[in-house]
């Protein structure tokens, strides 16, 4: 299997590109959602600008007859990732989409192990609890073990979805 976690894309690239790659195939139809931002300006020239809203998540569509809903994350750390990275409205968000009967998760690249993992919502959200009550801050890359890594598979750059059978 080929790794692309160092290929001088970043994480959103390569996940923008795997979703072409599905919607040629007539896999699924994944979007980028973009935050609204808020410009200030003194004449024509831009001062400052800043998120108008807190975003949702990165990624939402749809993969057959499943609501799809995600956040991508990068990490530069060698033994951790820290939960500071994903923030208390996209763990609600994704709550409320999985109530829905949506499908939700993170990817999370850790650049310095070269990998790209796939991490449910239900880890993230144990991980998170824990971190609330006095617990760890953090997932240990060790733990990173039990997650799913994702790699190309059928043509797909990033099957992150895991729709070409592996």
């Amino acid at each position: 299997m080929t790794n692309f976690a160092n290929r001088g894309k970043s994480l959103e690239d390569l996940i923008i590109y795997a979703n072409k790659q599905y919607q040629s195939k007539g896999l699924a139809l994944i979007q980028k959602i973009s935050t609204p931002w808020t410009v200030i300006r003194r004449g024509k020239q831009i001062v400052s600008a800043f998120p108008a809203e807190k975003s949702t998540v990165d990624f939402i569509g749809v993969a057959g007859e499943k609501a799809i809903a995600f956040d991508a994350k990068q990490c530069h750390r060698k033994t951790l990732f820290p939960l500071e990275n994903i923030e208390q409205h996209q763990i609600d968000f994704l709550g409320r989409w999985q109530e829905q009967g949506g499908t939700a998760f993170f990817i999370i690249e850790m650049t310095a192990l070269g990998k790209i993992y796939r991490l449910e919502l239900a880890d993230v959200h144990m991980y998170w609890l824990k971190s609330l009550n006095d617990g760890r801050k953090s997932i240990p890359v060790k733990d990173f073990e039990k997650f799913r890594e994702v790699r190309e598979s059928g043509g797909i750059v990033l099957d992150y979805l895991d729709l070409m059978g592996r």
